[in-house]
């Protein structure tokens, strides 16, 4: 079947018709793949977009890799054919961490490719952690961005697919390998597979212990170098002009942490895309609880808690109301009795898998507008239960400057009375490709924010410090109501 795509196509900058050299960086998402071309000067040149789907099923998020290839290809073909002036020299590929896909000898995919939000392996989780414990392993991700349970899962409870394994492979190691014929991937996505960050390579005493081999893991390079080349047949279908450069870029982590790197330490930058907070915090007396992860990238004193994508519940929501923006006289707040709980799987902070997103008090005096504005309040309070951590841990946070892809006043409004800080909009509206280009090519990008600055209403933020306890309890109440539906499933 065809992919059913919705591509938008921005082109800013033409050079007299004579070929330039480019970049193509690609961000593998939940349920799309966006593009950004840009030349060696850093400007973006062309944008793309395309929805590939995404597969939620008794707490299983799994996506066809087959998708990620067909939009990358198509969307490079279009870049070619858009302008006779573009010459991509260069492909990298980012994406969310923990994702993982397994190929067969013949490079087919055995299985759909796992999401790092997905149930399976949390026992294994148990088994690889307490390992690490035992061996005092440092330990640099979450399970739920970790390769190892989930490929555990597989070996005890699907031998047969595991028997199939040629290689375990990340989404840019994939794309690397049906467009170049190689594998391999930088030396920060190696850690999710278990690698220490001090010396980059695998672990033999673990892999031995679990029983896994370690010829079914890629090679492992250093990020930024070249993984490959595109060329031949490859090249001659893609319409590309001459041989192009596969370059290993790690996942969103990094870029999202270089876009950070000149705050202040009283500013957190919010990336609304992914639902991440980045900050800084150079004090060596930090209280950090276990949702905050250091900077492995060697950037000093940078932090950052990794969200969960759940802005895709409010993208569905959009879809489902039909309904683009909201004004102000269309929203009060605590959206006539509805909350919206956003998390498809698990919270942001990964300490309940038994939540299913879900809109609680819908009756039928409801309508759709109430059903988004509850949306737009669920995101100020997933950001708020963020910056409670922080605060907990004894960070002073007075400004937050958001990067949305999507303009929405009434929503920054809403997220700006919910946290009680500053909101500071981003001119960037994709953080991501922009600065995994300036990560591969070592150029400065300073994160600039709009002029207009929105201040929280006190009176508004002292109504919605209610509606935050009443948030959480329905929060509670969903996940114990998920937990008790899981139950009778497996009874029937």
């Amino acid at each position: 079947m065809p992919l059913e795509a919705y591509i938008i196509m921005r082109i800013f900058y033409v050079l007299g018709g004579l070929p330039m050299e480019c970049a193509m960086i690609f961000f593998i998402g939940p349920d799309f793949v966006k593009a950004s071309v840009f030349n060696t000067e850093g400007t973006e040149l062309l944008s793309a977009y395309e929805d590939i789907g995404l597969s939620i099923k008794h707490g299983c998020i799994t996506q066809v890799p087959d998708k990620w290839e067909d939009a990358i290809s198509k969307m490079i073909q279009n870049a070619v054919d858009s302008d006779s002036a573009i010459d991509i020299k260069y492909i990298a590929v980012t994406y969310i961490p923990g994702t993982m896909v397994c190929i067969d000898s013949s490079g087919l995919p055995v299985m759909d490719a796992i999401f790092p939000y997905d149930g399976r392996g949390r026992y294994e989780a148990h088994l690889y952690n307490k390992y690490n414990k035992k061996h005092k392993n440092r330990t640099d991700f979450p399970w739920t961005y970790n390769v190892i349970p989930k490929l555990l899962w597989i070996k005890y409870n699907r031998p047969d697919i595991y028997k199939k394994i040629f290689k375990v492979l990340t989404p840019d190691s994939y794309i690397s390998y049906k467009l170049t014929g190689e594998t391999a991937i930088d030396n920060y996505s190696a850690m999710q597979f278990g690698c220490d960050s001090n010396n980059f390579h695998y672990d033999g005493r673990l892999l031995d212990n679990f029983g896994l081999e370690k010829d079914i893991f890629p090679a492992i390079c250093k990020t930024g170098e070249c993984t490959g080349m595109i060329a031949g047949v490859v090249k001659e279908k893609l319409g590309l002009k001459s041989e192009v450069k596969m370059l290993a870029v790690s996942s969103f982590i990094l870029p999202l942490l270089l876009a950070s790197e000149d705050m202040d330490k009283n500013t957190i930058l919010y990336d609304a895309n992914s639902s991440s907070i980045c900050f800084k915090y150079n004090s060596h007396k930090a209280r950090l609880s276990g949702e905050i992860r250091k900077s492995l990238f060697r950037i000093e004193d940078k932090y950052i808690i990794i969200g969960n994508f759940e802005y895709m519940t409010y993208k569905w929501l959009k879809k489902y109301t039909k309904i683009d923006a909201l004004k102000s006289d269309d929203y009060t707040p605590g959206s006539n009795g509805l909350i919206v709980v956003p998390y498809i799987i698990g919270d942001s902070l990964f300490q309940n898998f038994d939540i299913d997103a879900g809109i609680i008090g819908m009756n039928t005096a409801n309508c759709g507008r109430d059903i988004l504005a509850a949306s737009y309040e669920s995101q100020g309070y997933s950001l708020r239960k963020k910056i409670d951590i922080l605060t907990d841990c004894g960070l002073n946070i007075e400004n937050i400057i958001l990067a949305d892809d999507v303009k929405d006043s009434l929503k920054y409004n809403i997220i700006s009375d919910i946290t009680g800080k500053e909101i500071r909009i981003s001119k960037e509206c994709d953080l991501i490709t922009r600065y995994a280009f300036e990560s591969l090519f070592n150029k400065e990008h300073d994160l600039e924010s709009e002029d207009e600055v929105i201040t929280p209403d006190r009176e508004k933020g002292i109504r919605y410090n209610v509606l935050f306890s009443l948030y959480k309890s329905a929060y509670n109440s969903l996940g114990d109501y998920c937990r008790f539906e899981r139950k009778i499933q497996k009874k029937l």
